[in-house]
């Protein structure tokens, strides 16, 4: 699905540059996606209460999610 999909991208950019994310860390809730630096408090992408078909989250660009947490 969709949010294994981005997931999958996220973790692998973080993984490589040396730094550890966590997707929905606390207990998934139905159509959530939340990315947070392991170490912060403050979610970089906070996706909530999206409906199907989750067209946020595939609208997502992960260019400038994997910029931002790389930067």
């Amino acid at each position: 699905g969709v949010f294994k999909t981005k997931a999958g991208k996220i973790e692998k950019a973080c993984k490589e540059a040396g730094f550890t994310v966590s997707i929905n860390a606390s207990k998934p809730r139905k159509g959530a996606f939340v990315v947070t630096v392991e170490g912060q408090d403050a979610p970089v992408v906070n996706l909530l209460d999206m409906p199907r078909p989750f067209t946020k989250l595939r609208g997502l660009d992960l260019d400038d999610v994997i910029a931002t947490l790389l930067a």
